[in-house]
């Protein structure tokens, strides 16, 4: 590494600031937009051309995004397109290694101090080099890209199929309360001591699944076991459709979750996975929407309304029929969570010993290989 040189972040990876987009304002479409926690919604109108890095400024400190799409950062992130001497990518990498969030600036609002961050001296090795260590990163990053849009398909499909079963429509003659299949906020007692916590922030909204939850002591919250459905009941984060099936726990064990949870799970013999598609279905979040109460920024929709919502009779073999898959499909969806959290696992372990020259790109690139 004799031919790395110092940079300062401020010049090869300049900041600017991103847009206030509230909720309200936009206009769905393909472009996707970022606070700083990361993909929190869609627009039709960019406002920075992709590639970009995206830098939580509020809120989330410090958390780092790299898009290759056009996209719309708002008011609480930073974005930088880069410069000549630096490859994006590797500029990406560069900054999760330095832990940003430790960098806040001192007030009552916390936010990432843009001179502190410009002044951030790192070791820049030549442009080649950058695009060597970038690409062997870059390939941990692209299985866990493939996994995420196996997921994101699975569930399109089974979106569809459940549609089309029928089951979520309006009833034409007589028809069922959601509460005569589902259970809402079903009675758990979470043993004293640590449990498993997932806060609004873990609950996804393009995949069925939680990736991300830790473990510590809550009183309050909504309970939750393997095979329950949380629903996000606040603004905007219903509308934003922050939903997961719950698959990662301890078979007996009991979780705890936000105060603004609804918990979903399907009776009897109905099988497990339905709740989750149910709880996607655009007809239960549109009745679901309509029916938050509150003021302005602060609405919520309550389980008991939920309870009314009316669902078709269908065919109980093609319900059936229809909850296996969504099982089988979730479960196979969690082993593709576990391989990604290796896969970053890996990456997190290499990021640092490669940032710092003392890891050669040929021997990580075996690494990478044996584990892709």
């Amino acid at each position: 590494m004799n031919n790395w040189s110092p940079a300062l972040l401020g010049e090869i990876l300049p900041l600017e600031y991103g847009k206030s987009l509230p909720a309200s304002k936009r206009v769905f479409g393909q472009v996707p937009v970022y606070s700083s926690a990361g993909h929190t919604g869609q627009h039709d109108v960019a406002l920075v051309p992709g590639p970009c890095i995206i830098i939580g400024r509020k809120g989330s400190v410090g958390t780092v995004f790299y898009e290759t799409r056009d996209c719309f950062p708002i008011d609480t992130v930073f974005h930088s397109t880069g410069s000549e001497e630096i490859d994006l990518k590797f500029g990406y990498y560069a900054l999760l290694n330095e832990n940003l969030s430790q960098y806040s600036q001192d007030s009552a609002v916390p936010g990432l101090n843009r001179n502190r961050y410009s002044a951030i001296e790192i070791l820049l090795p030549p442009f080649q080099e950058q695009q060597a260590i970038a690409k062997v990163l870059g390939a941990l990053d692209d299985k866990i890209a493939v996994n995420t849009k196996i997921g994101e398909t699975l569930e399109s499909y089974g979106s569809a199929r459940f549609a089309r079963l029928g089951l979520d429509s309006e009833p034409s003659g007589e028809g069922i309360k959601l509460d005569d299949l589902f259970d809402l906020n079903p009675r758990r007692i979470v043993a004293s001591g640590s449990a498993t916590l997932i806060d609004m922030r873990g609950l996804p909204t393009e995949r069925p699944l939680v990736e991300e939850w830790t473990t510590g002591e809550r009183k309050g919250g909504a309970r939750f076991r393997n095979g329950d459905t949380l629903v996000a009941r606040i603004t905007p984060c219903l509308e934003n459709r922050k939903t997961a099936f719950v698959d990662f726990l301890e078979d007996t064990e009991v979780g705890i979750g936000s105060t603004e949870f609804i918990v979903m799970r399907s009776k009897d013999d109905l099988p497990l996975g339905v709740s989750y598609f149910m709880a996607i279905s655009e007809r239960f979040r549109d009745f679901a929407i309509q029916n938050m109460m509150g003021t302005s920024g602060r609405q919520r929709v309550a389980a008991a309304d939920l309870a009314r919502h009316t669902l078709s009779l269908v065919d109980s073999s093609e319900l059936q029929e229809f909850g296996k898959w969504s099982d089988d499909n979730l479960r196979f969806l969690g082993a593709l969570r576990e391989e990604n959290r290796t896969l970053a696992a890996i990456r997190d372990a290499l990021l640092p010993r490669l940032m710092s020259g003392k890891l050669r790109v040929k021997d990580a690139e075996k690494v990478v290989e044996a584990s892709v």
